[in-house]
C-alpha cells in the first residue's frame, strides 16, 4: 500500500503504515536527486502561490548578481581613464564619462539590491499560506488514529513552525545561488584574464565553506527534531497557565509556581542544546573562513608579485585585488545559500512527506452509494483494538439498531461504549467483524458520504468560540444560513430561551476566548451540542452521554420528548446513567468490551444480572439515608 504526494505537487514518497511510523523521520541527509526533486516541488508551490512574485524574485536576484562584476568592470574602466588622462596630461573632463558610468553602475546596483530586499518579503508569506493550507487539509482528512499519536503532533508542529515557510526560502536560496554564481563567475572571469591559478585557488577556498554550511544545516535540523517535543510541552504548560478552562484549578491548587518552574527547566534544557549547536556551527564556520581567507590572502600576494614583476599593470592589479577581495563575501554568500538550501530542503521534506501520508482507512475506487434512508444498522462480531493497545477494546460485539428504535448501550467506564460510536461513524475500521448499513459493509462506502447520514454528539463535545448560529449550524454546514431551522433545533434542545436573550441573539459569539464573547454554563453548552444533532436531518442519531451535564429536570424533559423527536430515526444512546436508558427499546450491557446482556429495562432487571446490579447501586445512592 503506497501513498504518494502527487496531488499536492510534491515529489513521490512511499509511506507504509504497516512497516513504519510515517510521522517519525530524523534522517538529515539528502542525495542530489532528492534535493533536486524538492527544489522542483517547492518551485511549483511558490509559483502556485504567486507567479508574478516568483518571477520578480528570480529576476531581481539575477540582476543583483550581475551588478557586482559590472561595477568592478566600471571601476576598472574609470581607473584606466584616470591613469590614461594623467599619463597624457589630459584634463579632468577626459575621465568624467568613465567615472559617470562607474557611479551609475554603483547606483543601479544599490537600487536593484534594495528592490530585491523589499520585494522578497511578500513571497514567503504567500507561499507559507499555501503550505499551511496543505497542512490543515491533511490534518483534517487523516485518520483519527493519527491525532492520538504524539509523533503526528511532533511532525505537524515542526511542519507548521518550520516547513511552511521553507519552500519560499528554497526558491530564494536558488535565486541567491544564481545571483552569487553569476557574481562569482563574473569576477572569476576577470581573474582568469590575470592568471588561471587565481581561479583554481578560489575553487579550493570554496570547499571548506561549503562543508561548514551543509554540516551546519544538518545539525540544525537534528536539533529541531529533538526540540519539538519540548516545544510542544512548553506550549502546553503555557496554555495551562493562561487559559480559562485550566485557570480555576491552577489557582485553587496554587500550581502556578510549579508549572512555571517546570516550563523554565524545559526551556533551559532547550537553550543548553541550542548553545551546543551554536558552538559547533561557529567552530566549523571560523575554521572554514580562516582557511578561505588564507587562500584569498595568498591570491592577493600573488597578484602583487605579478605587478611588481612587471607582468600586469597597476589598473589590472587594483581591479584584480578588488575582485579577489569582493570574491570572499560572495563565496560566503554562495556557499551559505547552498547550505541553507540543504537545510530548508530537510524541512521541506518534512512538509512533503507529511502531506503524502494517506489514511490507513481505505476507500474503494468505486465506493457503494449510500441509500437516502435506513432500515437497520448491524454490528456483527466486531473486534477492535487501538494501534498501540495490547488488549482489544471491543471483543466480538454484535448489536442491531432499526429505524424507529432507540437502542441503548450501557456499561462501566472503559467498557468500550464510545469506541463503538466511533466505529459506527467510521472514524475507525474494525479489526474483525463487519458493520453494515442496510446490508452494505461500511468499509465499502465513502466515509464522507456515510457521515452526512449520521448525527452524533460525543461526551467530549466541542465548544466552538464562534457565533451561536455557527455552533448549531455546524450540524449541517450546507444549511447554516437557514435561521428558522437553527432556531427550531435550539428549541428542541431547550437552548432557545437563553440563546435569544444573548446581546446579538444567535449571532452572539460564544466563549470568552475572543472579544465580545459570552460564556455559557456547561449544561447550556451541552444543549447547544444537542441542537447540532437536531439540526442535522440524519437517519442515524448517536448520542454519547447526551445529558451528562444536564440537571435532573432537564434530563427528564429531554428523554420524555425524545421519542417524539426521533420517532422516524434510528437512535443509539450511550450512557452510564441507568435512569437515562429506561425508555430504550433494547439495552445492550458491555463489560470489558463484550456484550454480556441484552433486553429491555424490565427484562434486564428481572434477570438479576450486571445491569440489575449496577442499576441498583445507582438507585440506592438516591434512596438510602446516610448513617
Amino acid at each position: 500500500m503506497s501513498q504518494r504526494g502527487k496531488d499536492e505537487g510534491g515529489p513521490p514518497i512511499d509511506r507504509r503504515w504497516e512497516d513504519v511510523n510515517p510521522w517519525e523521520r530524523e534522517d538529515s541527509r539528502l542525495g542530489p536527486r532528492r534535493l533536486l526533486g524538492l527544489v522542483r516541488a517547492s518551485l511549483r508551490l511558490v509559483w502556485r502561490a504567486s507567479p508574478s512574485e516568483t518571477i520578480n524574485l528570480l529576476v531581481l536576484q539575477t540582476l543583483s548578481g550581475l551588478a557586482l562584476p559590472v561595477q568592478v568592470l566600471a571601476a576598472k574602466g574609470a581607473l584606466d581613464s584616470i591613469f590614461d588622462a594623467s599619463r597624457s596630461n589630459g584634463g579632468m573632463e577626459d575621465a568624467l564619462p568613465a567615472l559617470a558610468v562607474a557611479l551609475a553602475a554603483m547606483t543601479a546596483g544599490q537600487i536593484v539590491a534594495a528592490t530585491a530586499r523589499h520585494r522578497q518579503r511578500l513571497l514567503p508569506e504567500l507561499a507559507g499560506q499555501a503550505a499551511q493550507e496543505m497542512l490543515a487539509e491533511k490534518a483534517a482528512a487523516i485518520d483519527l488514529e493519527a491525532l492520538e499519536t504524539p509523533a503526528f503532533h511532533n511532525r505537524l508542529n515542526r511542519a507548521q513552525n518550520e516547513a511552511s515557510f521553507r519552500p519560499a526560502n528554497m526558491v530564494a536560496d536558488m535565486a541567491r545561488i544564481v545571483s552569487s554564481t553569476v557574481a562569482v563567475v563574473g569576477l572569476a572571469g576577470l581573474l582568469l584574464t590575470v592568471h588561471p591559478l587565481l581561479v583554481a585557488g578560489l575553487l579550493a577556498a570554496m570547499l571548506p565553506l561549503s562543508w561548514a554550511s551543509v554540516a551546519g544545516g544538518r545539525a540544525y535540523y537534528r536539533y529541531a527534531v529533538r526540540r519539538t517535543p519540548k516545544r510542544r510541552l512548553i506550549g502546553y504548560l503555557q496554555g495551562l497557565l493562561s487559559q480559562l478552562d485550566s485557570g480555576k484549578e491552577i489557582r485553587a491548587f496554587a500550581l502556578g509556581p510549579y508549572l512555571l518552574e517546570h516550563r523554565q527547566r524545559l526551556f533551559d534544557e532547550e537553550m543548553a542544546d541550542l548553545r551546543k549547536l551554536i558552538r559547533g556551527r561557529l567552530r566549523r564556520d571560523v575554521l572554514a573562513t580562516l582557511a578561505s581567507s588564507a587562500v584569498v590572502a595568498g591570491g592577493v600576494v600573488f597578484i602583487l608579485w605579478l605587478h611588481f614583476s612587471q607582468r600586469i599593470s597597476l589598473a589590472e592589479t587594483i581591479a584584480a585585488a578588488g575582485a579577489l577581495l569582493l570574491m570572499l563575501p560572495r563565496m560566503n554568500m554562495l556557499t551559505g545559500a547552498v547550505g541553507q538550501l540543504h537545510e530548508n530542503a530537510l524541512f521541506v521534506e518534512d512538509l512533503w512527506s507529511f502531506v503524502a501520508v494517506e489514511s490507513r482507512q481505505r476507500t474503494p475506487d468505486s465506493p457503494a452509494a449510500m441509500p437516502a434512508t435506513l432500515a437497520a444498522v448491524r454490528v456483527d462480531d466486531v473486534t477492535f483494538r487501538y494501534r498501540d493497545g495490547a488488549a482489544p477494546v471491543l471483543r466480538g460485539v454484535s448489536i442491531e439498531i432499526r429505524l424507529g428504535e432507540t437502542v441503548a448501550v450501557v456499561g462501566e467506564n472503559g467498557a468500550g461504549k464510545t469506541t463503538l460510536a466511533k466505529l459506527l461513524c467510521r472514524l475507525y475500521d474494525p479489526e474483525s467483524g463487519t458493520i453494515t448499513w442496510d446490508g452494505r459493509d461500511l468499509r465499502t462506502c465513502d466515509p464522507y458520504d456515510l457521515r452526512t447520514r449520521i448525527a452524533v454528539v460525543f461526551q467530549d463535545f466541542v465548544r466552538y468560540d464562534l457565533s451561536a448560529r455557527e455552533n448549531i449550524g455546524f450540524g449541517d454546514v450546507d444549511a447554516i444560513e437557514n435561521a428558522a431551522a437553527i432556531a427550531e433545533a435550539a428549541r428542541r434542545a431547550g437552548a432557545a430561551d437563553f440563546l435569544t436573550r444573548l446581546p446579538d441573539g444567535y449571532e452572539t459569539r460564544l466563549g470568552r476566548r475572543f472579544l465580545d464573547g459570552h460564556d455559557l454554563s456547561i449544561g447550556q453548552w451541552q444543549r447547544v451540542a444537542l441542537a447540532r444533532v437536531f439540526f442535522r436531518d440524519a437517519p442515524l442519531v448517536i448520542m454519547d452521554e447526551p445529558t451528562a451535564s444536564l440537571d435532573a429536570r432537564s434530563e427528564h424533559e429531554l428523554f420524555k420528548t425524545m421519542r417524539g423527536l426521533f420517532d422516524d430515526r434510528a437512535v443509539l444512546l450511550i450512557s452510564h446513567r441507568f435512569s437515562s436508558v429506561r425508555m430504550a427499546d433494547r439495552i445492550y450491557v458491555l463489560r470489558d468490551g463484550a456484550v454480556v446482556e441484552v433486553g429491555t429495562h424490565d427484562e434486564l432487571i428481572a434477570s438479576d444480572g450486571l445491569y440489575a446490579e449496577l442499576f441498583g447501586l445507582q438507585a440506592a445512592s438516591y434512596v438510602q439515608r446516610p448513617d
